[in-house]
This record gives structure tokens, sequence and C-alpha cells, in this order.
């Protein structure tokens, strides 16, 4: 899939969202998150995958606080939180790990599980930059998602993203 730069309109968002599907570094404000997406290019090998393990090395480790480990639940549908960074969970106010994102409030629940399920399904990085709710402990959020696999030989079965909120 090409890149594709664009503003969204989603139910319960005053300001349009900024989607950005196969990111470039350049589209990414925090540092942490262009780590994330070259680790992520280095390890895609032939239009494979990379495993997870493969991208969540010791370069990740500046944003291990604000990364989000997702299992794919009916092929991008809904996901599982199997690990919520706690810097998310504390700005967030609520650990949603062993959590669904179907169980996030209404309009937050619809954007990530509409831009994780277009990782899973185009199998590219999606960046994401939007202003934070009333009650979000930050002024905008972004968030990197990449697709990776933990226990499939050959198919997206998890996600990889980077959560930062912006004060």
């Amino acid at each position: 899939m090409a890149r594709v730069k664009e503003q969204r309109r989603y139910i319960g968002f005053d300001a349009p969202v900024v989607v950005v599907t196969d990111p470039l570094e350049t589209d990414i404000g925090d540092r942490r998150l262009r780590v994330l997406l070259r680790q992520w290019a280095k390890a895609v090998h032939s239009g494979v995958m990379p495993e997870m393990k493969v991208v969540a090395g010791p370069a990740l480790a500046g944003l291990r606080d604000y990364l989000l480990v997702l299992e794919v639940i009916d092929g991008g549908h809904d996901f599982r939180y199997l690990f919520h960074g706690p810097a998310v969970a504390f700005a967030l106010a609520m650990d949603m790990t062993d959590r669904k994102a179907s169980e996030l409030p209404g309009p937050l629940a619809n954007l990530l599980i509409d831009l994780w399920g277009a990782t899973v399904r185009d199998q590219v990085p999606i960046f994401a930059s939007y202003a934070a709710f009333a009650t979000d402990d930050a002024d905008r959020w972004e968030r990197l998602s990449v697709p990776v696999r933990q226990k499939s030989a050959n198919e997206v079965d998890a996600l990889l993203v980077g959560v930062i909120p912006i004060a």
C-alpha cells in the first residue's frame, strides 16, 4: 500500500484525526515512535511481517512505558491488550491489560479499532495524531501501530503500538 496522509472525522472527536498509512519517519513527531517504525522496517523481509520479538528488542527500551502489545481478535475486528504501558494507563486513568479494545469508551474504541483493523488488513504501519479528550492527562496523542507475528508463522496476529501523550 502506498503512503496516504489524510484527515478523518470520527464521531465523538471535536477535531479531525490526522492518519498516515505507511508513514515516513518525517511524518512522526516523537523520536521514540520513529525508533519503533525504524525497527519494524528493518525486520520486514520480502513482505513477510516480522516476529514481535525481533521488533521489540533493546532499541525500544525508551518506549516500554508507552507501548501496547495487542492480540488480534476475529481478524482485526477487536484487540486484546496483552500489555498496556504504565505511562499510557496512567494518562488514560485506566489499565486495559487483559481487556478488549471494544471495552474502551465509545468514540475511542471506534477510532482505535478502525486504525488497528486497517493495520492488520493492509499489513503496514499506521500513524495517528489527534486532540485528547478533556478527561485525558494530555493535550493530544500520537500513536503508531505496526503489524507483527507473535504465534503465527505467516499471518499478522499481534500489533505493537507506541502511544505518546503530548502535554
